[in-house]
């Protein structure tokens, strides 16, 4: 049977169970927490588990409790309860208990992620547009597939030139990466520029490496690069990352 996930969560909901209840093994625990540590996603299924979690075990104990004494509150004041009636009835509850409890998690979590991805989409559509200038320092073939929006051409005739490192034809990669919604590889395109002062794309790169985390469903990341662009108030992109960043 196939493991129930979370969106966006590298963790499926049998494994975040297992490490919150202390059921891995040294080698499964040392990479879930390797996953926790790189990917926000993962802390916050991790987060949201354990809430939801401690609230369930609180109100079975408390369930389990009533349901216990008036059972004996049932039994006549001579009958002493024998012993496999009153095991066979907390296992039977308990399990019922836990059967409803782990479906409503599963849909509260996968409702969250479900509304936060909705919500980071949802952003990345307002936010986005493929960057444009006066003059496009492009080939004229890659030129018209980038204003026709045919992303996929552009990245095979930009990756097919030897020199589109740290220059135009890397960023506008980026660009058309951005554009068929490839985050991984728009991020690895922008990271390279935006960490090259001086560069003439580097403050534009900022802005659409912001875009490329929030399409990555990685918030955390973005809210980073935003604030790098807010704390400098002549940033071109200054006031859309503002906006941005007050939404997230």
């Amino acid at each position: 049977m196939r493991a129930e996930s979370y969106p966006d969560s590298p963790f499926s909901f049998e494994e975040i169970e297992q490490y919150n209840e202390k059921q891995l093994t040294a080698e499964q625990e040392q990479i879930f927490k390797q996953k926790l540590i790189a990917q926000s996603a993962a802390q916050e299924s991790l987060q949201v588990y354990q809430t939801i979690t401690q609230g369930i075990k609180a109100v079975q104990r408390k369930h389990l409790l009533l349901q216990l004494a008036e059972e004996e509150e049932a039994m006549p004041a001579f009958e002493t309860p024998k012993k496999n009636k009153t095991v066979f009835f907390v296992i039977s509850t308990q399990k019922m208990y836990w059967a409803a409890a782990s479906l409503l998690l599963m849909a509260v979590v996968g409702f969250y992620f479900f509304s936060q991805s909705q919500k980071l989409d949802q952003l990345f559509s307002q936010y986005f547009s493929p960057h444009t200038e006066d003059s496009i320092p492009l080939a004229s073939d890659v030129l018209s597939h980038y204003h026709n929006h045919d992303y996929p051409l552009v990245v095979k005739k930009l990756e097919a030139q030897s020199d589109s490192v740290y220059t135009a034809e890397l960023f506008y990669k980026g660009n058309a990466y951005l554009g068929l919604r490839d985050a991984p590889n728009a991020i690895v395109c922008f990271e390279e520029i935006a960490q090259k002062i001086g560069n003439p794309y580097q403050k534009d790169s900022e802005w659409y490496l912001a875009l490329s985390y929030i399409e990555a469903k990685n918030p955390k990341k973005a809210k980073l690069v935003l604030e790098k662009i807010v704390a400098d108030n002549t940033h071109p992109h200054y006031q859309k990352a503002l906006s941005l960043f007050n939404k997230l």
